[in-house]
């Protein structure tokens, strides 16, 4: 072998591990990059795409520094397109620029770039272009085709046809525009078909393309097409579930095509109409009244609610319709500025939803709830409006004694529904009202103070959107027998099925919907109901928590209302109800962007770089300015926090109450060193599980500690913290194969303690998917949830075991949720991936701590503190390391407080016994024993 050839393969040798490692860290940032934007963190795109573009041009290879530069480019343009055309336009010219004269591109990049110069091109309006720029667009794609996979490459050849129909029809040019359609259509079949094959779900191209079809030939008024486009339509209208669905559908894509003029809309509605594609019923007519009312066209609006108009008569014994038509109405006078008719119309609606008696008090108003709700988000919209137009105060006044009824339905409409995917949908329909009721009695407050009924309101619709699935399931846990509890554990799962097939089927089907019905009224229904109605009151009260609260507590509860926050803090004797700006204000991030970069920061501090630190810190007192300071002179020592779903995850204990002047983070300000925090689900839990007058204490378990700690080649200090617990607490330790599904089943039910360390992994998108690892066997939070679990305390020692999806109006689908669905009295979880080694000795911090009498959340105040005061460099002090620990739940002591002179007697009672015997033997022979003198 020449000396040249070694040379070669020792450089090749020493360069392709460089290359390699530079292609997997651009990889992993790309790959983190379309993770942030799937979950709409759209800021944190463009920060790290920025963060890719300087990773890339730092590469020793050409190629990939010109494709990851490129990428990023590509993320970007994303981003600012149909956001900031200045800087769109900028962008694509430094990409442009990027791209020109190099030999190779790959076809991701070429794909990108043509799609965003066609952006560009359309924003100028310059259509001769868009049509070269698609042609190379399609030609693209011909010659990728079979290197891309079947539903990428009809999808997008769908998309290059719909494009240049488009661009036809916007220059009248009708004939060209059919055949683009027309061959948009058949991609669109194609399309449909592999993704139903794929993912067994109905994705609807061919309607979307057949409503182009259909909306051309009513504006060209080609009358054979109008019947075959019609024939198609009506032939696909199967497998949208309803009429009034399908109405919606179709005139949402009619009206929302900013291609076609205000004329054209009007054809093409014309010919839907004549041709039966909408229903002839006021309702239809309302809402393309709707449609055109919130376009500002509102001669076509008051046209279109003549129709509907004309309609009613045959409809006077449907208060339904004749409400929303009175809504519909009232919205045109608000248009018209005409706030008196406005009013009038909204109090004629209510006469028709209330009796007289109803109109005089706080009683549940009888009928179909669900209608009166809708009735009460609108009218409060509506006076909401009148207000911010007029700046006329009685406005507000109206809408809060509309809200003080509309707590009291909506309390009344979740009691008497049977499942938890239902009431969720109930408050996610609802946020506005919310939001809506929430505004009024903020605007309220600042002219006079709230009377106690309206606090009354204020609490329970900022209750109304936190873990009422879970409180319920809890109640329903707890009372039913095990029989019972079975049985619905098997209807679920019926349900479940039922649920499944439904959302992956194309075909509607009334068998299923109907088994799904039968199921829900005969089983769960009984069940719950009786127990609701028994048992349980969903509506709170400002007293019932101040009863509750402590003379050193404070309670503060948020809801999360877009632009603004809404804060309640309660102490024992005085209530604060403050609105506060959270979006982005001057420059200043706002609460979303902030909580995301905190979370951002703590993983990326975690490796001690500078600028993590630094930016960190700025954060975590950005967030503690915007949410504490306003109120921070009314706290008292020990907070309870009821977050909104997108601060679940917040770590508290580590904001920083200052903006710090060093890095050093032992000597950061963080709250936990002035506060003890501790977060919870709702009040309604905080109000069930911290005060139960069920017993509870060690006389009710068989078992004092039970703690599992299967065996991982990568967890090695686990075993270790099992073994030092169960003998600090006197329990039992489950090790390696002990540490199987029926020890912990077993154990679930007889333990005060339940302790688990081991591997955990949280699912971002199914909340039953979250796992915890035993030896042989992983538990779900879909299987936790249904054993009986009626532990003091579970104590969950692994790895994301408080995170996972976010539910809006329920909160955080996490592993601690399911084990306090299965009856956990309190649960301590994690917020992120901890230290297997660090963590064990900051878990046996917190049980010393409790065994002094400690609360569960001073026990973990306590170790966090302990753990700054000795930890020995500055790196180790950082959040990552100490601030993953939260307890929910029952806070209070597990153990009676311990003095310390009794601590000090047990500890030095051994020693005391031997000193006296040693001063004994020695004292009592010379003493007794000792000679007289002469």
């Amino acid at each position: 072998m020449s000396k040249a050839f070694v040379i070669i393969v020792f450089l090749s040798g020493f360069h392709i591990p460089t290359y390699a490692n530079e292609k997997e860290d651009l990889r992993k940032l790309g790959d983190k990059i379309n993770s942030l934007d799937d979950a709409g963190e759209y800021h944190l795109v463009i920060e790290n795409a920025l963060k890719l573009y300087d990773l890339a041009s730092k590469s020793t290879s050409d190629s990939l520094k010109m494709e990851y530069r490129c990428l990023s480019y590509l993320f970007l343009l994303d981003r600012y397109k149909g956001a900031d055309v200045v800087v769109f336009e900028k962008t694509f010219n430094k990409f442009k620029s990027e791209i020109e004269n190099k030999l190779f591109i790959s076809y991701r990049i070429q794909y990108g770039y043509l799609i965003n110069y066609y952006e560009l091109l359309k924003i100028h309006n310059n259509y001769a272009d868009i049509l070269k720029v698609l042609e190379q667009t399609e030609k693209l794609i011909l010659k990728y085709q079979y290197v891309r996979s079947g539903r990428e490459f009809c999808w997008r050849m769908q998309m290059v046809y719909t494009r240049r129909g488009d661009v036809y029809l916007k220059e009248n040019n009708f004939r060209n525009a059919q055949v683009q359609y027309e061959l948009a259509l058949s991609y669109a079949l194609k399309t449909d078909a592999l993704y139903y094959k794929a993912e067994h779900k109905f994705w609807g191209y061919q309607r979307v393309q057949l409503i182009k079809l259909f909306s051309l030939a009513a504006i060209t008024n080609d009358k054979p097409a109008i019947n075959k486009y019609t024939q198609q339509l009506n032939q696909i209208k199967k497998k949208s579930l309803y009429d009034k669905l399908w109405n919606k559908e179709l005139i949402e894509n009619t009206l929302k095509n900013k291609d076609i003029t205000r004329d054209q809309i009007n054809r093409i509605l014309t010919q839907m109409e004549s041709n039966e594609l909408l229903s002839n019923s006021p309702q239809v007519f309302m809402d393309i009244s709707q449609y055109f009312l919130d376009s500002d066209y509102i001669l076509e609006a008051t046209r279109y609610k003549n129709r509907a108009l004309a309609l009613l008569p045959a409809y006077l014994n449907q208060p339904s319709v004749n409400i929303q038509f009175a809504l519909l109405q009232a919205s045109l006078e608000l248009k018209n500025c005409n706030y008196k008719a406005m009013d009038s119309l909204i109090q004629s609606s209510k006469d028709l939803l209330m009796s007289d008696e109803d109109k005089n008090t706080n009683s549940v108003i009888p009928g179909k709830l669900m209608e009166n709700l809708s009735f009460m988000q609108k009218a409060t919209a509506l006076y909401n409006q009148a207000y911010k137009n007029s700046e006329d105060t009685a406005f507000i006044g109206q809408g809060a004694r509309l809200d003080d009824k509309a707590i009291h339905i909506l309390n009344a409409l979740r009691m008497g529904l049977s499942g938890e995917a239902d009431r969720t949908h109930l408050l996610t329909q609802l946020t506005d009202l919310c939001k809506g009721a929430l505004f009024n009695y903020s605007e309220l407050a600042k002219i006079h103070n709230l009377s106690d009924l309206q606090l009354n309101s204020v609490l329970n619709f900022f209750e109304a959107n936190k873990a009422f699935n879970l409180l319920i399931n809890r109640q329903f846990k707890n009372t039913l027998s095990a029989r019972e509890n079975a049985e619905i554990d098997a209807i679920e799962n019926e349900i479940d099925r039922i649920n499944n097939t439904l959302s992956t089927s194309i075909d509607f089907s009334d068998s299923l919907t109907n088994l799904k019905r039968e199921l829900l009224d005969s089983s769960r229904n009984k069940y719950e109901s009786a127990i609701l109605k028994s048992r349980f009151k969903p509506a709170l009260s400002i007293q019932m928590i101040q009863n509750r609260l402590l003379s050193d507590q404070s309670l503060i509860e948020f809801f999360n209302a877009d632009t603004n926050m809404y804060v309640l803090l309660i102490n024992q004797n005085e209530v604060i109800f403050k609105s506060i700006v959270s979006n982005r204000k001057n420059g200043i991030p706002g609460l979303d962007e902030l909580l995301v970069k905190l979370g951002q920061y703590i993983y990326e501090g975690s490796d001690q770089g500078a600028r993590p630190l630094k930016e960190y810190s700025k954060a975590a007192y950005q967030i503690y300015t915007l949410l504490i300071s306003p109120i921070v002179n009314k706290l008292k020592n020990k907070i309870i926090i009821i977050p909104e779903t997108n601060m679940s995850t917040l770590p508290w204990a580590a904001l920083l109450t200052e903006q710090p002047s060093t890095t050093n983070c032992k000597k950061w300000p963080y709250w936990v060193k002035t506060h003890t925090i501790a977060t919870q689900h709702s009040l309604s839990l905080w109000l069930n599980d911290g005060f139960s007058e069920e017993t509870t204490g060690e006389n009710k378990f068989k078992i004092s500690f039970s703690g599992f700690a299967p065996y991982f080649d990568n967890l090695n200090y686990n075993q270790a913290e099992c073994n030092d617990l169960k003998n600090l607490m006197q329990g039992n330790a489950y090790l390696s194969e002990d540490a199987n599904l029926k020890k912990f089943t077993d154990c679930a039910h007889n333990s005060r303690i339940l302790h688990v360390s081991s591997h955990a992994k949280a699912s971002p998108i199914n909340q039953d998917s979250s796992y915890i690892r035993l030896q042989d066997d992983i538990l779900y939070s879909g299987e936790i949830k249904r054993i009986s679990i009626p532990t003091d305390l579970v104590f969950l020692s692994a790895c994301e075991t408080g995170i996972g999806q976010m539910i809006s109006a329920e909160g955080v689908m996490s592993l601690a949720r399911s084990f306090f669905t299965a009856g956990a009295r309190s649960v301590i979880s994690t917020l992120w991936k901890v230290n297997d080694k660090s963590t064990s000795s900051q878990v046996k911090l917190v049980y010393e701590h409790m065994l002094a009498g400690e609360s569960k959340d001073e026990a973990i105040r306590n170790m966090q503190l302990d753990y700054l005061k000795s930890v020995p460099n500055s790196e180790k002090a950082f959040p990552f390391y100490w601030a993953a620990y939260q307890c929910q739940g029952d806070l209070k002591p597990l153990f009676k407080k311990r003095t310390m002179s009794t601590l000090a007697l047990m500890t030095f009672l051994p020693l005391f016994i031997f000193i006296f015997i040693g001063i004994s033997t020695y004292l009592f022979p010379v003493i007794f024993l000792k000679k007289p003198s002469p």
